[in-house]
């Protein structure tokens, strides 16, 4: 009898232990694992797209910046580095009285706009509505190359012909 009971407590002992599966993940895991995977790629190709589609105006507005530090300190030498040959030979650089040099922006506002217009970026640096500067890609580098228009409430462009972005006093924009 007590072989039949140590029999029957090896028995009871072997179903306790959890017998091993012979499929690694069942399909369901698979396919969570495989949503998850897909996602995360989507996520880091469309993170690599913006990044190169929006190279350019990032690269513009830096342009921007530099430009506007330059100005404030009235630094005559940086701010030509920073503006394309068309702009140096049609426009005059003076210091203004009030600060930075005329013509030229001074600062950007947080909801500025920024965007591709054929080779060219541009740039409003104010809350929606007002100027619209240019910069060019020369000698690898963004230029300032000046006033092309305004951006007026409702997103219209009024461009300014490119006889006015000569520099003279004639230049005014008016509606």
């Amino acid at each position: 009898m007590t072989s039949q009971t140590g029999n029957n407590a090896l028995k009871k002992n072997d179903q306790t232990k959890p017998i091993a599966s012979s499929k690694a993940l069942s399909t369901s895991a698979l396919g969570k694992w495989g949503a998850i995977g897909a996602a995360l790629v989507m996520a880091m190709l469309i993170v690599v797209w913006l990044g190169l589609s929006t190279r350019e105006t990032r690269a513009g507005i830096s342009a921007y910046t530099r430009l506007t530090g330059a100005v404030n300190l009235q630094d005559i030498e940086a701010v030509k580095k920073l503006c394309s040959a068309r702009f140096l030979q049609t426009h005059p650089f003076k210091t203004a009285p009030e600060g930075g040099l005329v013509g030229f922006p001074r600062y950007i506002h947080k909801n500025f706009q920024a965007w591709r217009e054929g080779p060219a970026v541009w740039v409003c640096p104010t809350n929606r509505v007002g100027p619209i500067y240019q910069f060019l890609r020369e000698d690898g580098e963004w230029k300032f190359d000046g006033l092309v228009g305004l951006l007026r409430s409702g997103h219209q462009i009024m461009v300014l012909p490119e006889e006015s972005r000569n520099g003279n006093d004639e230049s005014q924009i008016a509606p």
